[in-house]
């Protein structure tokens, strides 16, 4: 049975390292250089060893040790979370079985009372019902706490605005954004280096002409072509021929035109 564990875990480990892959890469975009590009190959690798690893070797006891979800759980944690707790007001009544204890995934024994370790799977609620409902009894663990507390509502709303501003800054961020500043290193008289990068933030491929107003002389890359949701950076030269103290850089497609300016030395 652990060997079929193993086997099956090899698989969703593999899903699990793509899908925190397509939080910063495209899906299409991950999948399609999944095993041409290196740094995605590389990245989707060594996820998959360090997940499948998690799994098999640490197991329960990842939630008990470096689980950020658990730790989180902990800082947040009041008198009246929702917890399991054990009935001691019932104390004289239990069968003292253990079925609790040796259900329990991280090895803890409920009846000592409450521990960080837990991690509120209600396995050993499930055990004990098992035995006391033969008895016409309630299960001696059970859950303790109120979820509708101020406290509760007051995360909720944080959480909610949260989600509302990310959505709102997605939803109006511009489709195209591009930036330039001039690089500080030293050059001949009348030529400067700058480096410039473009955002494409939407779903399909953008190609852009650069170039500098009248007066100015453009060195380097002027046909920018951007791949959909990604980015792209380089560098040119830029050439005094009667220019002033500032250059404005101009990338434009069929139907959008973006300016930008930086200083010349």
């Amino acid at each position: 049975m652990e060997t079929v564990q193993r086997i099956v875990l090899l698989p969703f480990s593999a899903m699990v390292s793509l899908t925190v892959l397509w939080y910063f890469v495209p899906p299409l975009k991950t999948m399609q250089s999944l095993f041409s590009d290196a740094v995605i190959t590389g990245f989707f690798l060594v996820q998959w060893g360090v997940i499948y690893a998690e799994l098999v070797f640490m197991g329960r006891r990842f939630c008990t040790t470096i689980c950020p979800y658990a730790m989180m759980q902990n800082a947040l944690f009041d008198k009246n979370t929702l917890v399991i707790e054990y009935d001691r007001a019932r104390e004289s009544e239990c069968m003292k079985c253990d079925d609790c204890v040796k259900a329990c995934p991280v090895d803890i024994d409920i009846k000592e009372g409450l521990k960080t370790d837990c991690i509120a799977c209600a396995e050993c609620i499930d055990a004990c019902a098992a035995v006391t409902e033969k008895r016409n009894m309630k299960p001696f663990p059970g859950y303790s706490g109120n979820i509708l507390r101020p406290k509760s509502y007051w995360l909720g709303a944080a959480t909610f605005l949260s989600g509302l501003i990310l959505a709102i800054m997605v939803y109006a961020r511009p489709e195209v954004s591009f930036l330039v500043s001039r690089d500080p290193e030293r050059l001949p008289q009348g030529i400067n280096r700058y480096s410039w990068t473009l955002y494409n933030n939407s779903g399909s491929s953008k190609q852009f002409d650069l170039s500098v107003q009248s007066g100015f002389l453009i060195i380097g890359e002027t046909r920018l072509l951007v791949e959909p949701f990604s980015f792209k950076k380089g560098k040119v030269l830029i050439r005094s021929e009667g220019g002033k103290n500032e250059v404005l850089f101009k990338i434009k497609d069929d139907g959008l035109t973006i300016e930008q300016k930086a200083g010349f030395l």
